[in-house]
């Protein structure tokens, strides 16, 4: 058993790297499943408490994408001081945020904007992280979710949390904060800034193309091009 465990965690570091490009880039739910369930398997096999409760995050987080919002909150809750108290901070952040999510989606908006200010103020001690920008286009969304929406204060957030994602070069964040500040303009009828933001951000793309956002990038700039306003879909995130 000793002898195995170097091994296993180099599987579990793959395991967790795939289960992520799967949840976060590309929307490949199914196979994100599995890997997320294989890395919760590991963690349960080796007792590694914190690994398994990186799987459970994960887990959660997928759960609030389908639509599961209650259950993945409840996953979610279970996970996090697991997390925290093995210090993997970024895991843990990563986890508030989805947890922010899943409870603007719920109807608990101002809970939701108390998370995610705690995660944003957290990230943001040392420098910007590579997940501060998701965080920011997160509390944008939240603004507009709350009771007397904050339409300005999400404008502002929004484009700070585009503007991040491009000086990272975080390609895939930047194209997630565009469809959201391209919703908020659409909403006010600025259907041509909202076009000329997606087009921009999306030509830069050279692969990837099966990614969920960038899916819906184009069905957005399709519909806008005709001169439709494109509706919301149900489930948008991946």
């Amino acid at each position: 058993m000793i002898a195995a465990r170097p091994l296993s965690i180099r599987v579990r570091i793959e395991t967790a790297a795939l289960a992520r490009t799967r949840l976060c880039r590309s929307g490949d739910f199914t196979n994100a499943e599995i890997l997320i369930e294989r890395l919760i398997a590991l963690g349960e096999k080796y007792s590694f408490n914190a690994y398994r409760a990186d799987g459970l995050s994960m887990k959660g987080e997928l759960m609030i994408a389908r639509g599961e919002v209650d259950q993945g909150i409840v996953v979610l809750r279970h996970a996090l001081p697991t997390l925290h108290a093995a210090e993997h901070h970024m895991r843990e952040l990563a986890g508030l945020r989805a947890l922010a999510e899943g409870l603007l989606l719920s109807g608990q908006a101002q809970e939701a904007l108390t998370v995610i200010d705690t995660v944003i103020m957290r990230s943001e001690q040392n420098g910007p992280a590579f997940y501060t920008a998701d965080m920011l286009r997160t509390r944008g969304e939240i603004l507009l979710g709350l009771p007397q929406p904050d339409a300005d204060g999400a404008e502002k957030v929004l484009v700070q949390s585009l503007e991040l994602a491009r000086a990272q070069c975080a390609l895939g964040w930047e194209l997630r904060s565009a469809i959201s500040l391209a919703r908020l303009w659409e909403g006010q009828s600025r259907w041509a800034e909202a076009l000329y933001l997606l087009v921009e951000v999306s030509q830069h793309f050279t692969e990837g193309f099966d990614m969920a956002d960038l899916r819906e990038a184009t069905r957005m700039v399709r519909q806008f091009k005709m001169g439709t306003a494109p509706s919301k879909p149900v489930v948008t995130r991946g």
